[in-house]
């Protein structure tokens, strides 16, 4: 989108969700016209940039375990509405390997 090129990636939720979208020059025009919204824009392209380095750094270097920790740590909710296939897979272990993981990690 920001580089003018139709986007690779799609999302998919595990409940009901609404999305909302705008084109890039909407949004251009937008951030040009109203100097704290392209401030917000910026912050906001700023923290989800440095999610996304976090997260690369949590799968290359992090054991089961600590990216199980992190995970808890961001959101400690989300073994109660997300399937553990789910989980396991954004782990990195196998779904049969999940429930040894829970019961073994202490939080």
């Amino acid at each position: 989108m920001m580089n003018h090129k139709p986007s690779k990636f799609y999302y998919e939720t595990l409940s009901p969700s609404t999305f909302l979208r705008a084109s890039f020059q909407q949004v251009e025009i937008l951030a040009q016209s109203n100097p704290e919204i392209g401030i917000l824009l910026q912050k906001g392209l700023i923290g989800a940039f440095s999610g996304v380095l976090e997260r690369l750094v949590e799968i290359q270097c992090f054991s089961s375990e600590e990216k199980f920790k992190q995970l808890l740590q961001r959101s400690p909710h989300i073994l109660q509405i997300v399937p553990h296939k789910y989980l396991a897979n954004y782990i990195g272990i196998d779904a049969s390997n999940f429930s040894k993981l829970v019961n073994s990690v202490r939080i």
